[in-house]
């Protein structure tokens, strides 16, 4: 048959389905089905009962063959489960399909017309074929069709049903068919059909999506209502009656240009997007927007996923698509961000799938709505002339502290919050009537940042006076015009947060905003009350401490243009930021800036991707840069900018090399602290100042180990001997964070001899060193700060309120104290150990020791006292210690000696590396499926591994954590081309892998640590 529209579908045997018709073939099709009509069925009351539930449709079909278009006929569904007599049934499936043509003759087919309607329909379809996805075959053997089908649905996005075609079509396209099929029963006048057929039927229609209501019946579960949605196959028949018919229905004409393609990004472990169609026509303006989708097999199933591109890209015809429709009426990843992940993707080799979402709180990634609930916060109510009696009143200082506070205008309670203060004062406050509760989701407009910077109503307080070194850093910052990146290198205390804010204040008066990242660790309430206490303009964080609803009230601020400035730990930098004018990175060599699961993105380098897209200025800031930083400058990449002066008059402090071996093992040493550390802190805390103690190890000792035997208390799900922490009774794991009962002998002797030798303690912990102190300093008071006693940014900050206000002289913790804090009364700086930082496994270790001896030595002397640092070690004579303690050290001069002996190795960042990681609870999984992946390349020649050397298969320093078995293998390459080449060898080969049962694959680029 010829016709206008070669795309519908082909009939099936035994089918009740109109045709497409034809201009030119009308005449001879009407004949033709007249002519397989006359063995139907002469019921007349049937008849009429029929045409009279069809009259309906007759107009309408009647109508559209005017047209040469003919719709999908709409009959009121029976309802499930429902029993009807044989003549109902009948009847109603003949005034399903009664159909005349303009002149009243009968178009009406019935079921019962068998091979002759199927005849007069053309050539059935005889089995179903997979359509692929673009670039690949659908090759492979009948049993395996099912499979292949799946998979082609699975890359395409398309469902079962859709995706599936007409074997005898000559063109190769894909035809869409609805076909259902059921066993009919033999009945009086009724031919019998054969069992193969009906058992074919009922395998086709499962192969094509459709849901088994009941043992006999399929339904094909609709996708959508939009017009131009394909027909819908419906249940015909009922159990009493001992038949159920076969039925296709009739597709309309699918137009095309009334739909959109678009790639859609689905959280799920794969490396590409899938094709959708959206009912409308859009554009690039839609990119960005979430949208529901229908992923998988599974009824009902529906996902979130975000919009990546527009256009098809697996060539599969537009209407064999699913479709999917739009959640945001305007994108919630914005262009720079939506750029900055996909390069993520490409540049860190993980699945585009897991990268957008990254881009996304967790509210908005499971599909909640893009807007404001609730935002608590506090505002004024006291008159300005009435303020300083107002304060009178007041006995708490944290009470007054706030309401000066407020006097700048309303906070939110979570800001307040990061300031130190806590909701009881502010209900004290509301209580007293000096302040009420508002919403700032309803109270707060958009914040005009132009108008005001207009106003000159940007500064809270007035900035301080720069010296001459601060002063030039700042002019060559501000007058760059567009992208740049500078590097800027300041000692410790040589002002570069006041550096950061007048910097901020020049891009807010330009009416843009300002991105502000650091670490974690360095986020107190001293960073956000000095950018508080110097900005008018509204702010907003983001860090790992907020909940998730307060995460999205901070994306919504920044979105909505209602904060002015971010600040926020590396997660912030996906977060939109309109008109981004700055991007600040504190502490830049910080290693928190590399994720260390999921997505293993390194904030730096984004950032500087980010800051490209915007044409605007990335700082970065430290006293201690990265070597790569270091290296980058030498290129010409990004420019240097030096601060080699403390500011205000402070000098830098005097560092001391203390050799431990001298000392006798002594109850001091035995805790950790030498004679002339103890000493040292002795005389500081006699002259009312503050000693600092380090030590990067928690707990109280770091083992416990038999005599007798040597057996050492092990994690039973990881390889790592149990840290004791006496103050709980317990022993913890410090990798997978199970907690154990403290024991006091040894089970290994009891089980084997019976006997009870008890376990020795071998380590020290920082719970040792403050209980050693508490003991020798009992009139001091002595403040431990690390994870096990700092919990909270609350607890956080009534610690160093302490420090501050002279509470406690003595301070013991880890690198919790390194870096972003100003104790201007510490004197004295002790580093407890640091010989395990010079005989690590990896290369990067004398860099971290260097940057880790640096920043805490900075802590000492920072106002107008001179500081001591101690530097306890058993081995004084080691070059890297002793160019530290050299009074003309200079840690520029170091970073480039390094450089030279990376060079010579041939070591990052002078080559490129990556490691790709497996781990699983099965060890032989977990090492064969790395080896086979690696030895894929082995007998190549196609020049994949020119440049490029991998290492042996190698287990993890600790092999066996969380009761899973890890290893890896390190790739160098001498470019990012070779080494981008390999690693898309090695996902191509890893996605082709089946049966990995709960094996887990990573790749990690660019790693600052060795696993």
């Amino acid at each position: 048959m010829t016709g206008q529209n070669n795309d519908s579908p082909a009939a099936a045997p035994g089918s009740n389905t109109l045709r497409h018709f034809g201009q030119t073939s009308m005449d001879r099709e009407i004949a033709e089905i007249s002519e397989a009509m006359k063995d139907l069925s002469s019921d007349e009351a049937m008849m009429r009962e029929a045409v009279g539930k069809g009259s309906e449709l007759e107009l309408r079909v009647a109508e559209a063959l005017k047209t040469q278009k003919v719709p999908l006929p709409k009959a009121a569904p029976a309802g499930r489960g429902r029993r009807r007599s044989r003549a109902a049934v009948t009847g109603a499936a003949a005034a399903q399909t009664e159909l005349k043509d303009p002149q009243g003759r009968s178009l009406m087919t019935t079921n019962d017309s068998k091979d002759k309607t199927a005849s007069a329909h053309g050539k059935a379809a005889a089995d179903i074929t997979a359509v692929p996805a673009a670039g690949r075959s659908a090759g492979g053997s009948d049993a395996a069709g099912t499979d292949s089908s799946a998979a082609a649905c699975a890359a395409t996005g398309a469902s079962a049903d859709e995706s599936s075609a007409a074997a005898g079509s000559s063109t190769g396209r894909a035809r869409r068919g609805t076909t259902s099929g059921s066993q009919t029963a033999a009945g009086k006048g009724r031919g019998r059909r054969k069992k193969d057929a009906d058992a074919g039927a009922v395998e086709a229609a499962r192969a094509l999506g459709m849901d088994e209501e009941d043992e006999d019946s399929f339904t094909l579960t609709p996708q959508s209502a939009r017009p131009a949605q394909t027909g819908k196959t419906r249940k015909k028949g009922a159990r009493a009656s001992g038949r159920i018919s076969v039925t296709t229905t009739v597709e309309e004409d699918f137009d095309e240009s009334e739909w959109t393609v678009v790639q859609v990004a689905i959280n799920r472990a794969l490396y590409q997007t899938y094709d959708y169609r959206m009912y409308g026509r859009y554009g690039n303006e839609i990119i960005g927007c979430r949208v529901h989708v229908s992923f998988g097999y599974a009824k009902g199933n529906k996902e979130v996923g975000v919009i990546t591109a527009t256009g098809a890209m697996s060539g599969m015809p537009v209407r064999s698509l699913k479709e999917c429709s739009l959640i945001d009426a305007k994108p919630v990843i914005v262009p720079d961000v939506m750029q900055t992940l996909l390069y993520a993707a490409a540049y860190y080799h993980y699945p585009v799938g897991q990268t957008v979402p990254v881009g996304l709180p967790a509210i908005l990634r499971d599909g909640g709505h893009a807007s404001y609930r609730e935002i608590p916060g506090l505002a004024l109510t006291v008159p300005e002339d009435e303020l300083e009696d107002a304060l009178k009143k007041l006995r708490s200082v944290g009470q007054k502290e706030l309401l000066m506070a407020l006097r700048n205008g309303p906070r939110k309670n979570t800001d307040l919050r990061e300031q130190g203060w806590t909701s009881a004062q502010g209900k004290a406050l509301i209580k007293k009537g000096m302040a009420r509760a508002i919403d700032f989701a309803h109270d707060l407009q958009p914040y005009d940042l132009e108008a005001e910077a207009a106003a000159d109503n940007i500064i809270a307080d007035k900035p301080f006076i720069l010296n001459d070194e601060q002063q030039a850093v700042l002019e060559a910052i501000n007058s760059q015009q567009g992208y740049g990146v500078f590097l800027l290198n300041g000692v410790t205390g040589s002002g570069k947060t006041e550096v950061y804010l007048q910097a901020i204040e020049h891009t807010l008066r330009q009416g843009k905003r300002a991105l502000v990242m650091v670490p974690e660790i360095a986020l107190t309430p001293q960073t956000f009350k000095r950018f508080y206490q110097r900005f008018k303009v509204p702010v907003a964080t983001i860090h790992s401490g907020l909940s998730d609803r307060e995460r999205l009230d901070a994306f919504l601020d920044m979105y909505t243009s209602r904060a002015a400035i971010l600040i926020g730990t590396r997660s912030a930098l996906f977060t939109p930021v309109n008109n981004l004018g700055l991007i600040v990175i504190d502490e830049e060599h910080d290693s928190s800036f590399k994720q260390g699961d999921g997505l293993r993105y390194h904030a730096r380098t984004l950032a500087v991707y980010r800051a490209r897209l915007n044409n605007c200025v990335l700082l970065l800031g430290s006293a201690t840069p990265s070597l790569e930083s270091v290296h980058y400058c030498q290129l010409g990449f990004f420019r240097r900018l030096d601060l080699v002066r403390r500011a205000q008059k402070a000098r830098l402090p005097r560092m001391h090399l203390i050799d431990l071996r001298a000392d006798e093992l002594n109850e001091n040493v035995l805790a950790g602290v030498g004679e002339v550390v103890e000493k040292a802190v002795g005389i500081a805390t006699a002259q009312h100042q503050q000693a600092l103690l380090f030590l990067n190890r928690r707990g109280f000792s770091s083992a416990l180990i038999c005599p007798h035997c040597g057996y050492v208390v092990m994690c039973p799900k990881c390889d790592v001997a149990l840290t004791v922490h006496k103050e709980k009774h317990q022993m913890c794991c410090h990798v997978c964070n199970s907690f154990f009962q403290l024991v006091k002998h040894c089970p290994y002797c009891r089980a084997k001899t019976g006997h009870l030798y008890p376990l020795i303690e071998i380590g020290v912990g920082t719970e040792q060193v403050a209980g050693y102190l508490s003991e020798r300093f009992m009139d001091v008071g002595i403040e431990r700060i690390d994870r096990d006693v700092i919990t909270s940014k609350e607890g956080l900050d009534q610690s160093l309120q302490r420090i501050l206000q002279h509470e406690s002289e003595i301070i013991v913790g880890t690198q919790m104290l390194a870096k972003g804090h100003d104790f201007p009364d510490v004197t004295v700086v002790g580093i407890l150990d640091v010989d395990g930082g010079l005989f690590c496994d990896d290369f990067r270790g004398y860099e971290y020791t260097a940057q880790l001896v640096t920043q805490v030595a900075g802590r000492a002397g920072r106002a107008d006292k001179e500081g001591d640092v101690y530097i306890q070690t058993r081995h004084p004579d080691h070059l890297l210690l002793q160019s530290l303690v050299d009074p003309s050290f200079n840690y520029l001069r170091l970073a480039c000696e390094l450089l030279t002996i990376r060079k010579d190795k041939m070591l990052p960042p002078y080559t490129f590396q990556a490691i790709v990681m497996v781990n699983s609870t099965d060890r032989d999984l977990a090492f064969y499926t790395l080896r086979d992946i690696m030895t894929t390349f082995e007998n190549r020649t196609d020049g994949v591994l020119n440049e490029v050397r991998p290492s042996i298969i190698f287990s993890d320093r600790t092999e066996k954590r969380f009761n899973r078995f890890h290893f890896h293998c390190n790739i160098i390459a001498h470019s990012r081309s070779a080494l981008d080449r390999v690693l898309d060898e090695i996902t191509t080969v890893y996605s082709g892998m089946k049966n990995l049962k709960d094996l887990r694959f990573a790749i990690d680029v660019d790693p600052v640590s060795s696993v």
